[in-house]
């Protein structure tokens, strides 16, 4: 990012952290039925969020202006980069638009 080494640590060394476990069913994938709960398209607010995720499809990302399902391998953790971070780097790291 062409910054100071320590120029994110002293943006972060008194964050508030919030953390939150929240489980989502599986589906084969995003194409919701009327009245089935859902998170529509969106980025998260913070820096990042961290998902241990399942080999399943169920988090599309948005690239190139179309959807596409999101499959980890098992044991892996996925990470979506969120509008503050996007922020602090003038958009060179993009927040990642998804739904759930």
């Amino acid at each position: 990012l062409d910054l100071p080494e320590e120029w994110l640590v002293e943006r972060a060394d008194r964050a508030v952290v919030t953390t939150r476990c929240n489980h989502y069913l599986r589906g084969p994938a995003y194409d919701p039925l009327p009245g089935q709960p859902g998170l529509g398209g969106h980025t998260d607010y913070g820096m990042v969020t961290l998902l241990v995720a399942d080999p399943v499809p169920g988090l599309p990302v948005l690239r190139g202006g179309a959807w596409h399902d999101v499959i980890p391998p098992r044991g892996s953790i996925v990470c979506n980069l969120g509008d503050m971070l996007a922020m602090w780097t003038n958009d060179r790291w993009a927040s990642t638009m998804h739904r759930a």
